[in-house]
């Protein structure tokens, strides 16, 4: 068969599995597959969920997941917690915090929350055993393989998000390849990728963003390796953050087409209506929000790595901190949209934080041009930032590492103060721009009075 009768026959099968399934599901689920999943989760446009916004409704989630787990007959490691608990050792499982990661994983459906926490619990032990249920995997549990695939760059954690606010992560290379090779290490990373993924907030509310490259180094046997095809399940069924849109990037040639529809078949139902298949991988990024241009593949297909090797050495550091004094550094890898990044660069200029900041600023102008003292002026660079806290974003600076950590009150004052200065330039320029375009238009408008050609 050729190439492109076999990608149109896989793309056939895809939209018979995808009809199957959608007929099978209930007029509600069937309801929000196409009103939510299709048109507003694939492309970051989706509200919080309603318990989002009601503490109390928040509460009574969490009360219902517990009653949830208590008709759960078969979750040994979840059994496991509560001896440990028993016997006044630590152990998070019990902590609302850890519980409301599920429940925002499944928009807070109480028995599949449950359902799925126990999954994950179980993982946890299967691979790194009690201590992966009293305390968070740190970078240091994982073995020398593990550490040398993170620095490869097949699997990264981007230091930036897509216009909506979500982490993004990147799969170089199919993901079955290395779990048919080492189990153990590729589960590990897998849990402590996603388990750092899961640390955010904004991304367990808005769920997190999947990019593939799959055909770099493929191996056809990977998609029908039974085994791998259970521990990708497996893993999938068990995070403790929902993949709220799928990417899977191919070059432009029938039998990658076919590949991609392959994938899609092997793919579990929740994340198959999840996924856009594509074939101009930087170009369509960019109409969901996500900068093309800075995702670590180049078009040789070769691994960026520069931000990969940043953020280990980050989470390596963190890792320290928290072994010394039992808290972790208040650096950041990677910044909320609502964070102000005090940097120079058109790529920081275009930030979301920083546009509402420029906005902020513009509104306060007056105000701080009019001040008569000294005290004033302080007084509203004060309330710049306090409004920016309010808004659930920090003031952060960059340092020598490359890293982001909250400025100091003084270095803050100072930053906002100038950048009253340059929102004072920027709208000068713009003034005599308007006033030179306005001459320019009455001498053109005088001249061709004047024009012997219109006499």
């Amino acid at each position: 068969m050729e190439g492109r009768e076999v990608a149109s026959a896989s793309a056939e099968t895809v939209d018979a599995l995808l009809a199957s399934e959608l007929n099978n599901m209930t007029v509600a689920d069937r309801t929000n597959v196409f009103e939510f999943i299709f048109m507003q989760e694939i492309h970051g446009v989706a509200q919080y969920a309603p318990e989002e916004y009601c503490s109390k409704k928040i509460q009574k989630s969490l009360h219902l997941l517990s009653e949830a787990l208590t008709y759960i007959k078969d979750k040994p490691a979840y059994d496991k917690c509560q001896e440990i608990a028993a016997s006044n050792e630590a152990t998070f499982v019990n902590d609302e915090v850890f519980r409301l990661k599920f429940l925002r994983a499944e928009q807070f459906n109480p028995q599949k929350a449950a359902e799925r926490m126990v999954k994950n619990l179980n993982l946890l032990y299967r691979y790194l055993g009690s201590v992966g249920l009293t305390r968070p995997i740190r970078i240091s549990d994982l073995d020398v393989e593990g550490l040398q695939i993170l620095k490869l760059g097949t699997l990264q954690l981007l230091p930036f998000r897509d216009r909506s606010g979500r982490r993004i992560a990147v799969r170089i290379g199919p993901l079955g390849l290395d779990f048919i090779k080492n189990e153990e290490t590729m589960m590990k990373n897998l849990l402590y990728l996603f388990q750092v993924l899961a640390e955010d907030v904004e991304s367990q509310k808005r769920g997190l963003v999947m990019i593939s490259f799959p055909s770099i180094n493929f191996d056809p046997s990977t998609i029908s390796d039974p085994k791998a095809k259970r521990l990708i399940y497996e893993w999938l069924d068990s995070t403790a953050i929902r993949i709220a849109a799928s990417h899977i990037c191919l070059p432009d040639k029938p039998w990658f087409r076919a590949l991609g529809s392959m994938f899609l078949i092997a793919s579990t139902p929740s994340v198959r209506v999840r996924t856009r298949l594509h074939h101009e991988a930087q170009y369509k990024m960019m109409g969901y929000g996500i900068p093309g241009d800075q995702l670590p593949i180049k078009n040789s297909g070769t691994i960026k790595t520069q931000n990969q090797k940043k953020w280990i050495a980050f989470r390596q550091m963190k890792d320290v901190a928290v072994k010394q004094d039992g808290s972790p550094n208040k650096e950041i890898f990677c910044p909320s949209t609502k964070d102000v990044l005090a940097i120079g660069g058109m790529h920081f200029y275009k930030f979301p934080g920083n546009v509402a900041y420029r906005e902020m600023l513009q509104s306060k102008l007056g105000d701080y041009d009019n001040a008569t003292s000294v005290q004033e002026k302080i007084r509203i660079t004060n309330d710049v930032l306090v409004d920016i806290e309010a808004s659930g974003g920090r003031f952060l600076v960059r340092d020598k590492r490359g890293w982001w950590a909250p400025a100091n009150e003084q270095t803050a004052r100072i930053k906002v103060s100038n950048a009253f200065r340059d929102v004072r330039k920027s709208n000068r320029a713009r003034e005599n721009r308007k006033r030179i375009k306005s001459d320019t238009h009455k001498f053109v408008k005088i001249g061709s009075q004047h024009c012997p050609c219109h006499e």
